[in-house]
């Protein structure tokens, strides 16, 4: 399960930065009247960034994670089948 954590971990550290520079980038590119703003400051709303590199960055993690979980499936089963187990008997 460490195996797995550390994958997703570095599948994240590779993607959020590039993601939150995208993120960032657009908003400035649409200019001040599309910045997500917050209410009270006139600063960019960390959340609304945040929302936004969420949505991106998580199609490919969940892939990365169905891949992992496809590997360890089949690595459990193979190892099953060549130690000989048998489905259990009713």
């Amino acid at each position: 399960m460490s195996s797995m954590r550390s994958e997703l971990d570095s599948a994240l550290r590779s993607q959020l930065p590039e993601a939150v520079r995208s993120a960032l980038g657009e908003a400035m590119r649409a200019g001040p009247s599309m910045m997500p703003m917050q209410q009270g400051g006139g600063s960019v709303d960390p959340e609304r960034i945040a929302s936004a590199v969420r949505e991106s960055v998580s199609a490919d993690v969940r892939e990365r994670v169905g891949e992992m979980v496809r590997e360890r499936v089949s690595e459990v089963v193979r190892n099953e089948l060549s130690n000989g187990v048998h489905a259990p008997q009713a």
